[in-house]
């Protein structure tokens, strides 16, 4: 990143840190606004909402975080402490729920659609639709039949979806396992402690092995098949380090925090036949996303943050020529009822950043709002605009809009979106709508488009049903 650069983005956080926003949660919405954005393609976004839908919520967020340079953080299944779930009796009454999903297209016709069951009883779990799949778990050890993939033969990388079945023992510290398909696909590992695995695929064509380990810092995975140059290799590692200095006094209790988070692949020019990567991954011998930040200690917790993205072609894939790198400075200032985000993103470093996404986002509490569910009323407003060496500032993007949440499940959203500043020329209203209770749970959302001299319409939506039981 040249001088330039770097004076430039001085520049722009300096004058306008009163401006603020707020983190998306990782949905169909937010996957929608980055597509809109121009902050992923059209390719990225399918990838990212097909690992939705299948419910692949870490995969996702692993690719909108190198995509779109945004923070991400995956949306948890709740779960039950181990001692907790000896110390309780498992429920004899089935109890679960249905799922429909469905996507359309901008002519409003329905692009894919996934319907699913899942019924618990005592310690028998049955998934049909979506994934046909019976599983038990019974004080640390399991045993699925059916389609089994990453989740229940538990690797750090992603796997094929395989009709078969899979085990896992537990024996003092140790953990046996192995799986069996019916394409005769046979694997075997060894854990330690839910912290180190060491597995061994086998296969009439081919044989392969791998070791993942689990730490304080995050997961590392290795795996290689007979033949190949150079092994798959994933690592997720993320660390939280908190400081203390003369400024964090006895009357603040709030601490200095750096925080950085590496995800990366790196693979030769084939990886081992069982696993499943996504093809921007597949086609790239390294793939890496960092991000850097540095939390104040001032009751505003003002923050500055850095990620990068770097992408290596494979030597053989003519599609790509170069290794491409994107660079992203934000910083957020300002009390929680007055936000302020100002961000400078190089769209090319190759390039010496010749091309820049600027973009100022602030968000305004007008009610009491909880961090935890992002309950209240909030108006929100953004200005982006890209910035091109010798030919200046390109005209700006205008982004309005307005939400409200009572609780978790009953919350809703609308945006205005000028992507040229005319609402003659084009306009966009992004809409999110939540409803629900404990019995049944609606989500949608929607994009809809207006040219000059065109009626407005659907550019593509997302629906959610769910009844529980």
């Amino acid at each position: 990143m040249n001088n330039f650069f770097l004076v430039y983005i001085r520049k722009i956080t300096t004058a306008f840190c009163l401006f603020s926003g707020f983190a998306l949660a990782l949905d169909e919405a937010a996957v929608f606004k980055w597509w809109d954005d121009g902050l992923i393609s059209a390719e990225e976004a399918t990838e990212m909402l097909n690992l939705l839908e299948e419910g692949n919520q870490e995969e996702a967020c692993l690719l909108a975080e190198t995509y779109s340079l945004e923070d991400c953080q995956p949306q948890q299944e709740p779960t039950v402490s181990q001692n907790s779930a000896k110390s309780q009796r498992p429920p004899l009454t089935p109890h679960g729920y249905i799922l429909w999903k469905g996507r359309t297209d901008s002519l409003g016709h329905l692009e894919s659609s996934r319907l699913s069951l899942q019924v618990d009883f005592y310690r028998y779990r049955l998934r049909l639709g979506t994934q046909e799949l019976l599983s038990y778990r019974n004080e640390g050890s399991e045993a699925h039949f059916g389609q089994i993939s990453t989740r229940e033969i538990h690797s750090y990388i992603p796997l094929d979806t395989l009709w078969g079945t899979t085990f896992t023992y537990p024996l003092g510290n140790l953990t046996l396992g192995g799986t069996l398909d019916t394409a005769l696909n046979l694997e075997a590992r060894l854990g330690y402690r839910k912290q180190a695995d060491i597995f061994c695929w086998t296969h009439p064509e081919s044989n392969s092995c791998g070791i993942q380990a689990r730490t304080s810092w995050g997961t590392v995975a290795g795996w290689w098949q007979h033949g190949q140059s150079l092994p798959l290799i994933k690592m997720q590692l993320q660390r939280n380090e908190k400081i203390s200095t003369s400024r964090s006094s006895a009357k603040n209790k709030n601490a200095e925090i750096i925080s950085w988070k590496i995800s990366a692949y790196i693979h030769g020019d084939s990886v081992p036949d069982q696993s499943h990567l996504s093809s921007s991954i597949l086609n790239s011998m390294l793939w890496y996303s960092q991000n850097i930040a540095y939390t104040d200690a001032s009751p505003w917790r003002n923050r500055i943050s850095t990620n990068i993205r770097v992408t290596t072609p494979l030597p053989n894939d003519s599609a790509l020529q170069q290794t491409t790198a994107r660079i992203k400075v934000q910083l957020d200032y300002g009390p929680q009822q007055l936000r302020g985000t100002a961000s400078a993103t190089c769209l090319d470093a190759a390039e010496n950043c010749r091309k820049d996404d600027l973009k100022l986002q602030g968000v305004s509490l007008l009610s009491h709002s909880d961090s935890q569910t992002k309950n209240g009323l909030s108006l929100q407003g953004s200005v982006k605009t890209t910035y091109t060496r010798n030919e200046g500032l390109n005209t700006p993007r205008l982004e309005t809009g307005l939400s409200y949440g009572t609780n978790s499940l009953n919350k809703a959203s609308v945006s205005l979106v000028l992507p040229q500043s005319n609402p003659q020329k084009n306009i966009q209203i992004r809409t999110q709508s939540d409803v629900g209770t404990d019995q049944i749970q609606i989500s949608i959302a929607a994009t809809f488009k207006k040219k000059a001299r065109a009626p407005f319409h659907p550019a593509h939506a997302y629906l959610q049903l769910k009844g529980l039981f």
